[in-house]
Order: structure tokens, then C-alpha cells, then sequence
């Protein structure tokens, strides 16, 4: 037997939850659930089953037990209780808010996007441009030194040749 304390403050107070219970094998298992107000008596009927929601109001201050019984003997029960007490609201009105608000964000954002991307191929185009066209001048340059060299080449060979073929032996 597993019991579990909740300290009640004003009476009226709603407890909500449930309880989920498997077995240390992974089967579902079944436990003995009940709810006891703060003179002991039953304020939730037992039930014994392997999942079950409730709800229950708090109908004096004091400390509530939360009570549970596996009748297994030789097998573990793993027991997963959740407990809300009060009429506290999960989310408020602010976390609620409109779908389109967001979607014009997304959409703003997805063109602010677009439009720096587009920038950026504008620009890497205008240096892809300058790029070849630096590369073809170098090329042509690259030509026409090549032809200076053989030109300049071939005419030292024909002078060194003239100079060696004038040449009179004494």
C-alpha cells in the first residue's frame, strides 16, 4: 500500500487528475485507488482498475490521502499519479492568441528573407562578372606575352647563329 498527502487550505477546492499503472514487466497492472478526506472517511469510491481519471471537491480544509493498493504478491507496480488542485487554469487568455498574427510574422520574415537573398545574388553575380572578365584580360595578356617570348626567342637563335656561321678561322 503507497499513499500520497495533498494539503487542502480552503474548502470547495477542486482535485482533478488520474492514475496510470503498469507492472515492473511492462504489462498493465490493476491497483486499489482511493481518496480519503481529512477525518478518514472516503470522499472518492475505491476503484480498481489499471487507469482512471477523477474529479472531487474539497468539501472541508485539511489533508487529503491519495491511496493505493497493489494485491500482487511477487510483481512491482509502477504507479504514475497526476494531481491538479484548485481551479488554477493551465494556460491563461495571453497564452491564447490569434493563428494569423503569427502567420503574417512568418510571412514578413520569409520576405525579408527573399529579398536579402536576392541582394546577395545581385551582388555575387557583379563580382562573378568582374571575375571573368579579369580573367580574360589575363588571358589575352598571357597570350600575348607568350608571343613576345617565342618571338624574341627564335630571333636570339637566328642571331647567335649568324654570329657563329661569320666566324673565319685564323
Amino acid at each position: 500500500m503507497c499513499s500520497r498527502f495533498e494539503d487542502v487550505t480552503e474548502p470547495g477546492t477542486m482535485l482533478r487528475g488520474g492514475f496510470f499503472c503498469r507492472l515492473a514487466n511492462g504489462a498493465e497492472g490493476k491497483i486499489k485507488f482511493s481518496i480519503l478526506g481529512p477525518d478518514g472517511t472516503p470522499v472518492f469510491d475505491p476503484v480498481e482498475n489499471t487507469e482512471s481519471l477523477f474529479v472531487v471537491e474539497a468539501k472541508e480544509a485539511g489533508t487529503y490521502t491519495f491511496t493505493m493498493h497493489h494485491n500482487g504478491w511477487f510483481d512491482e507496480a509502477q504507479v504514475t499519479i497526476i494531481l491538479g488542485v484548485g481551479d488554477r487554469k493551465a494556460m491563461s487568455h495571453e497564452d491564447v492568441h490569434d493563428l494569423s498574427s503569427d502567420m503574417k510574422r512568418i510571412e514578413r520574415t520569409l520576405r525579408e528573407a527573399q529579398t536579402e537573398t536576392s541582394y546577395f545574388w545581385i551582388r555575387t553575380k557583379g563580382h562573378l562578372q568582374t571575375i571573368e572578365s579579369v580573367h580574360r584580360r589575363a588571358l589575352f595578356f598571357s597570350f600575348i606575352e607568350l608571343a613576345v617570348m617565342v618571338f624574341i626567342s627564335g630571333f636570339q637563335v637566328y642571331y647567335i647563329k649568324g654570329l657563329l656561321s661569320k666566324r673565319t678561322l685564323l
